[in-house]
């Protein structure tokens, strides 16, 4: 803001030196959400930042996260011929996806029924499914048994969308409504229908990501 960019940047500099000081390490590694809105010149201050830091020899590595405002930055650096900035921060870009294709999401929902890869509570042993659904869980039942009906559910929101992806954000958000929904402790079958994955999807806000 008004204070001095100078003065701003050591205190910046100084705060991450005493940080790795203190855990005794040579390396910092930042991660930076939305770094397509950063401008140019927030880019050469943070350039100016890790300068200092190699100064008291710490290393830094920047890991950044951004849409498609990425693209649109990388072409800005080299319209303004900054191959430095672009050297320093965007070296190597790799695409993310969601999920693509009921296989990939089948996947996923059997990460909820083993607690090796998702324990719930922590400590437990549990798996998220046998939390939700303990005598059905007993009884054979699983999150992945209803891949088919969640994948229909969200392709039924993106008919008119070839080659659609699913963020994390939205299945998960559609499993979670789904858990707490069937949540049961005596049924031994768990009650979950094509509504519910219908209701599921709505709730969970995809249909705006399309």
């Amino acid at each position: 803001g008004r204070s001095n960019p100078t003065k701003s940047l050591k205190r910046a500099a100084h705060r991450l030196i005493v940080q790795a000081n203190d855990a005794r390490a040579d390396q910092v590694v930042m991660l930076i959400d939305e770094f397509g809105r950063l401008t140019v010149d927030e880019l050469t201050y943070l350039a100016d930042l890790t300068n200092v830091l190699v100064e008291h020899r710490i290393r830094t590595t920047t890991v950044a996260f951004g849409s498609c405002e990425m693209d649109m930055l990388l072409s800005t650096l080299r319209l303004c011929g900054r191959p430095d900035l672009i050297g320093r921060f965007m070296s190597v870009l790799m695409p993310f996806h969601g999920v693509r294709s009921e296989q990939e999401l089948a996947e996923v929902m059997n990460a909820y029924d083993n607690p090796e890869m998702a324990e719930f509570p922590p400590g437990s042993g549990w798996s998220f499914t046998r939390f939700f659904w303990p005598t059905a869980w007993s009884a054979g039942h699983r999150l992945a048994d209803y891949h088919k009906q969640a994948w229909q559910a969200f392709a039924a929101v993106a008919r008119n969308v070839k080659g659609f992806e699913i963020g994390a954000e939205y299945w998960s958000l559609a499993i979670e409504h789904v858990l707490t929904a069937s949540m049961n402790f005596h049924i031994p079958t768990a009650p979950v229908s094509a509504d519910l994955w219908d209701q599921a999807v709505e709730q969970s806000g995809f249909v705006h990501t399309l």
